[in-house]
């Protein structure tokens, strides 16, 4: 939750704030791109500058380095911190990853059930629970129009967790806010020359591009820069509501002038739309939302539901797709979150008062 100071937001904003909202957002804009995809459709464009799939992942990138470096300044110390990060990420991950391998794989794959139990890719896909992404299981998806890939959502999980690991090796030694400046605008400059330059080409590293690193990376520093720059300078809500405006109004006006540029610009103003929507007082009816999150498990589950259906169903829309997806992977999403990340994050280690 946030750490805002008391007198900008109170403790009944920082219990049933928008952040969980926001993630179910993101992960619907992903849900929603994907559905074009996987029908062989071009994905939508999200303010004419990026599928609508790279803007959902861009936004769980900046609540996500938004809130991390927030866990950390609360309690700076390295092993509490890696148990509570992996306790997000791995048990949801290993159930999704294991129903895909022996439910799913078993039921679609073309193969033989000895056959596709004995293949050595099928064993392979397990790796996925440590974060080496594999794409593929044998026999499964083959006639799709998105051929092989079981769950491309994954990709996303390692460059979140090289984040994880950076950003405590980075806080503890030099925690001020210059040293977030510095990383930010280093990623970004590494992002123009390189990582996003048409000429450059993919440098996979353990079944992930690095170039992601920095892409998403600029995102989630972005996002802990503004954490920090908020605690220093106490803004009041209302300063971030009036940049927050401000940001909307300028992305809309790039989104037709210079989509190109809006790509750069979205570094700083989609940080400041996010956090400002994140630390409002979430609505009584959406109240639910703050208490259970069930965004990762939507995200993780969607794709493999998504291209089940397009197995099943070829003839299948868009827009269909979509909507069954959604419904779907909302269920999934809230079984993952009540029967495994919410007991395993319960566990979750807190620092004793000194």
């Amino acid at each position: 939750m946030s750490n805002l100071k008391p007198d900008t937001v109170s403790n009944e904003v920082r219990r049933y704030n928008n952040f969980n909202l926001i993630r179910l957002i993101a992960a619907g804009f992903v849900i929603y791109s994907h559905s074009y995809a996987l029908v062989g459709i071009t994905e939508p464009l999200f303010f004419r500058y990026i599928t609508f799939g790279g803007a959902g992942v861009y936004i769980f990138f900046v609540v996500s380095g938004y809130l991390i470096i927030q866990s950390w300044d609360r309690d700076p110390h390295p092993f509490r911190y890696f148990v509570r990060r992996s306790l997000r990420i791995f048990p949801g991950l290993a159930v999704c990853v294991a129903i895909c391998t022996f439910v799913l794989g078993s039921m679609i794959t073309t193969l033989s059930l000895s056959d596709y139990i004995t293949h050595d890719v099928t064993w392979q896909y397990l790796k996925n629970t440590i974060l080496l992404v594999q794409y593929h299981l044998p026999g499964v998806f083959y006639d799709n129009p998105h051929k092989f890939a079981v769950n491309g959502a994954l990709w996303s999980l390692p460059i979140e967790f090289c984040m994880y690991i950076a950003l405590p090796i980075i806080a503890y030694f030099i925690n001020y806010v210059w040293t977030f400046v510095f990383i930010a605008v280093a990623s970004s400059i590494v992002t123009i020359s390189w990582a996003l330059n048409p000429g450059s080409e993919a440098l996979v590293f353990l079944g992930s591009d690095i170039r992601m690193l920095f892409i998403c990376g600029t995102y989630f520093w972005f996002g802990a820069l503004l954490y920090k720059i908020i605690i220093i300078s106490k803004a009041p809500m209302s300063v971030l509501a009036v940049l927050a405006a401000l940001s909307t109004v300028i992305m809309t006006t790039l989104s037709f002038m210079n989509p190109h540029l809006l790509h750069y610009a979205t570094w700083i103003l989609l940080p400041l739309i996010l956090i400002w929507f994140g630390e409002t007082k979430c609505p009584n009816i959406l109240k639910p939302i703050a208490r259970f999150d069930i965004s990762y498990g939507l995200y993780i589950y969607a794709f493999p539901i998504q291209q089940t259906f397009v197995y099943l169903i070829p003839d299948i829309t868009a827009i269909q797709l979509c909507t069954i997806t959604l419904i779907c992977a909302s269920c999934a999403g809230a079984i993952s979150w009540k029967f495994v990340e919410k007991p395993c994050l319960s566990r979750k280690p807190i620092a004793r008062p000194v």
